[in-house]
Parts: C-alpha cells; sequence; structure tokens
C-alpha cells in the first residue's frame, strides 16, 4: 500500500497524472486459515476473487459490481488508449463500467487452479473432475454449505455444468486458434530465414537503406553498414512472459 502512495505521488510530482491510468489488482487472493486453508491452495472465494481498483482520468470514483476476468484488462486498457482491440482474443471490454457502474459485462467468471471454478452472481461451482462443490452465494457468500448433493438443486447444478463446459470450450477454441496462429507466424519465419539462407546472404554485412533494419542471428557479433555509418552490435534474443523474441541492443 505504502509504494501504491508513492507511484501515485511520483505521477502527481511529474505532471504525469493526468495522462496515466492506474490499475491495482492481484493474480490471485489468499487464505488465513479459511476452509483451514492458508494462502493461494484453492478456487474458493478467498483465493480464487482478487481487488480490482481501476483509475481513469476524467472518469468519477464509483463502485462496480459486475463479473470481470483479468483477462478484460488487456481490451479495457487498448479501447481506453486508443488502439485497436484484437479479435482473437477472450478478454471484454469493461471500460464500459468507468461511465455506468450498472453495467453488466459478464454473467458468469472462469478461474481454474486446483479445479475449475464458475461464478455467476448467485451460484458458484467448483469442479474437481469426479466431485465438487456448490454454493448459493446469496445465502452462503463464506461457502460453509456445499449443496452439490442435495437434490433440490439438481437442475441448478445441471445448468451449472452446462455453463461450465460451454465456456471451457469457448476457451480451449480460442487457445487453438492462437497456436495456430503462431505456428503459421513460425513457419513464415523459417521460410524468410531458408530464402535468406539459399541466396547465400544470411542477412549479414549487407548494404541497407538509411532508416531500415537488417536481420541478424541470434548472439552473432556482427556489422552493420547504413548509409556511411558502420554499427557494431550483438543481438540477445530474451523471451518475457506473454511475448514473443524482443531483441535487446548491447
Amino acid at each position: 500500500d505504502a509504494l501504491v502512495g508513492k507511484i501515485l505521488t511520483a505521477l502527481e510530482t511529474t505532471g504525469q497524472r493526468d495522462n496515466t491510468i492506474v490499475i491495482f489488482t492481484s493474480d490471485h487472493g489468499y487464505h488465513l486459515g479459511e476452509h483451514d486453508m492458508w494462502q493461494k491452495v484453492s478456487i474458493h472465494e478467498e483465493s480464487a476473487k482478487v481487488p480490482l481498483i481501476v483509475s481513469v482520468p476524467g472518469k468519477k470514483p464509483a463502485v462496480c459490481h459486475s463479473l470481470a476476468e483479468l483477462i478484460d484488462l488487456y481490451p479495457t486498457v487498448s479501447n481506453l488508449c486508443g488502439l485497436k482491440i484484437p479479435g482473437n482474443i477472450q478478454g471484454k471490454d469493461i471500460s464500459g463500467m468507468f461511465d455506468d457502474p450498472a453495467v453488466k459485462v459478464r454473467d458468469a467468471a472462469l478461474s481454474s487452479g486446483k479445479g475449475r471454478l464458475l461464478r455467476t452472481e448467485k451460484w458458484a461451482l467448483l469442479d474437481y473432475g469426479k466431485d465438487g462443490e456448490l454454493y448459493d452465494m446469496e445465502k452462503d457468500p463464506k461457502q460453509y454449505n456445499n449443496l452439490i448433493n442435495d437434490s433440490k438443486y439438481a437442475e441448478v447444478l445441471s445448468g451449472m455444468k452446462e455453463k461450465l463446459k460451454a465456456k471451457h470450450a469457448e476457451a480451449r477454441k480460442d487457445w487453438l486458434l492462437r497456436q495456430e496462429e503462431k505456428k503459421l507466424a513460425k513457419e513464415d519465419k523459417a521460410r524468410a530465414r531458408q530464402q535468406r539462407t539459399r541466396r547465400g546472404q544470411g542477412g549479414l554485412g549487407l548494404p541497407a537503406p538509411r532508416g531500415s533494419c537488417v536481420a541478424v542471428p541470434r548472439r552473432q557479433r556482427t556489422e552493420l553498414a547504413v548509409g556511411r555509418l558502420t554499427i557494431f552490435l550483438r543481438l540477445h534474443h530474451r523471451r518475457p512472459y506473454g511475448q514473443g523474441v524482443v531483441p535487446h541492443f548491447l
């Protein structure tokens, strides 16, 4: 909390607060003994639920109770920054909440860990494969009374299982599409590399038009002729989480 204050103070003193979106969240919750558990070891509410505070310049403070997933942050920030939202992502733009807190973006949220959690406003289904748990989040927000074996809630359980199955199928379909896109991109790079090799050039030591880039194999020292200037460089390829290969000039 102290560091959040220091960051906000730094934004204020440097004059950047009015053009900076600040997001406070976490990748998981935390058990403090609930259900005889400690730390992030379950898909119960205490472990799966996270804080989400978004401060956007020009927007009034408000509290929104709509369900959201962390994958919604990417399309939301993209829209707020005026960037195009890719069509092949699972996240939803929740920026409408900042103008109207009553906006509902999702009717259910999916989470996974030691099992799969489907959370609606009223129900929480914790699926472990062969068994599971079902809770009425309006009457039992602390999840003490497991209703999964209660015949009175058989219809509710069946509906939640169908929703979970559909959400899981949708997520897997999107994942397969992204894998196919990565495969095609990798094949395109391989073909381009083969073409350079056949020409006997390999992308090394070639005169390059001013302002253009020349491909260099990883971890190889070379020189590039750009106009009258010769540049010595070494490229290191690193793979940050969730990104492709990024060249770092040293």
